[in-house]
């Protein structure tokens, strides 16, 4: 008769452990507190962040250069063709010029369309700053049709000297 079950549970102490840390993880999704570990976390912030080959999908800039030196004004020129850049009329994209700060340093200017062709919607414009300074900064591009559930804005790097 000793080998006979004495009434007892059949779980040992590991399936114990494991059913309240079910459990515990159960609660705390209900609760809206998740128990996650850092590791964990960074995971998954890094697979919900857009790429930057997501966001220049469809955009396609040849001035101003990454770290180009500009003083009082400078050329922006390229090209919107679809993904997220799409023009909007004669409006191909618009544009703002922020210190390192993101203090704006240039008027929020709407870009205009300078010719259509079967694929690209071509841009050429000057950008004037409003104030002379050195450092560091972005030019910062906005699609003319916003997606707003996936809003997308691209930078472009900029150095600023004086004359």
């Amino acid at each position: 008769m000793a080998d006979a079950p004495s009434g007892g549970s059949n779980w040992g102490t590991f399936e114990v452990i494991l059913g309240l840390l079910l459990a515990i993880g159960l609660l705390s999704n209900i609760s809206g507190k998740p128990i996650t570990p850092v590791t964990e976390t960074k995971k998954a912030q890094e697979v919900s962040k857009v790429s930057d080959s997501e966001k220049s999908c469809g955009l396609s800039i040849t001035s101003p250069l990454s770290l180009q030196k500009v003083s009082l004004s400078f050329r922006l020129s390229g090209s919107v063709n679809g993904c997220s850049w799409k023009a909007d009329g004669n409006t191909a994209l618009f544009a703002q010029v922020v210190n390192a700060s993101g203090k704006p340093i240039s008027d929020f200017v709407r870009v205009e369309s300078v010719g259509d062709n079967f694929l690209n919607t071509n841009f050429d414009k000057e950008i004037f700053l409003n104030e002379s300074t050195k450092g560091t900064g972005y030019v910062i591009l906005i699609p003319a049709i916003q997606n707003p559930d996936k809003p997308v804005t691209v930078r472009i790097p900029l150095t600023f000297v004086t004359n």
